[in-house]
Parts: structure tokens; sequence; C-alpha cells
């Protein structure tokens, strides 16, 4: 029996538009580095099988764009699919981290005690910008960037060129400098 030569990627996937079982055989072939490359660039492994099987739905889909142009050309233009796909997903969560105020438990204790603090998430977000914006400018920095813009100390620390320590203590004085400017209020 002569050995069957195992299909390159652009005639297989091609041969999937009209017998979609083999598409089976794309995904074999690229789920486990599409999955390394998306958990890389989110960090969250269960976010990238999301993120990959979002891409194999648009590789799909958009299938009859493809075409065909040598070696690895679909292996180039599945990839772009799934940068593109990772990125808008990096996106979103970005938007949703900026709309998102992120109070640890100490403070979400203080506003608790504050009877002005019973309404809801954009009044909250509105009365606690408000008073950040009563405490000194190194108070406001630190907070915003730790809790209206999601940042860890590390990420802080990375970016305003000081030690993680440095970044704890500043984001400690500037809770107690936002703490004593929520209690007179």
């Amino acid at each position: 029996f002569p050995l069957l030569k195992p299909m390159k990627d652009e005639e297989l996937f091609i041969a999937s538009l009209s017998n979609p079982s083999l598409f089976t055989d794309i995904v074999r072939r690229y789920q486990t580095p599409f999955l390394h490359k998306t958990t890389r660039m989110t960090g969250s492994p269960d976010e990238a099988a999301d993120i990959v099987q979002d891409t194999f739905v648009k590789i799909y889909i958009q299938g009859r764009r493809f075409t065909p142009q040598g070696n690895d050309s679909f292996r180039a233009w599945a990839h772009t699919i799934l940068i593109r796909t990772c990125l808008s997903y990096l996106r979103k969560v970005k938007r949703e981290r900026l709309n998102t105020i992120h109070i640890d438990n100490e403070m979400s204790e203080h506003l608790a005690d504050n009877t002005a603090f019973s309404f809801d998430r954009h009044a909250a977000k509105d009365f606690v910008l408000s008073h950040l914006s009563r405490v000194p400018e190194a108070a406001q920095k630190i907070l915003s960037l730790h809790f209206l813009q999601g940042l860890t100390t590390q990420e802080i620390a990375a970016a305003e060129g000081l030690s993680e320590g440095a970044v704890r203590t500043r984001l400690s004085r500037a809770k107690k400098e936002f703490k004593y400017e929520l209690s007179n209020d």
C-alpha cells in the first residue's frame, strides 16, 4: 500500500469548507500552539480557551475569504485572526477595568459606614472621584492608578520607577488620607 501524504494546512482547510468534518484536523493542528500564544498574551488559561474557540469559529466563518498564497499562508492568516481576536478581548477587558472601581475590604467597610454611599454604581464612582479630588495630588495619583485603573503594585512600581515597597507605603498613606477626607464629609 502506498503511504498517503498528509495534506498541507492550506489544502486541508480548503477541503474542510466543503467537508466540515475535516475542520477538526485543523483544530487538532492549531489548538495547542494557539492556546500557548493566547495564554501568554492574556495570562489566563480559561480566557485563552474561550478566545481560541472564538478564533476557530471566525476562521471557519471567514473561510471563503482565504486565498492561498504559498506555503504557510493559512498559518499566517489563522494567526492573524487569533491575534486580532485576542487584542479585541484585551481591549474589552481594559475598558471594563477602567469602568470598575476596585475597592479593598478596608475601604469598603469605611464606605459602608458612610450613609451617603448607599446608591448605584455610577453615583458611587462619582462619589469616590469627588472625594479623591480633595486629597493631595500624590495620593490622588497612586489611588487612581491602583483603584480606578486596576494596576497592581508591581505595575505601578514599573510605571512610576519606584520599588514595590515604596508603592505599598504610598498606597497605605494615600488610603489613610482618602479615609480622612471621607470622614470629614
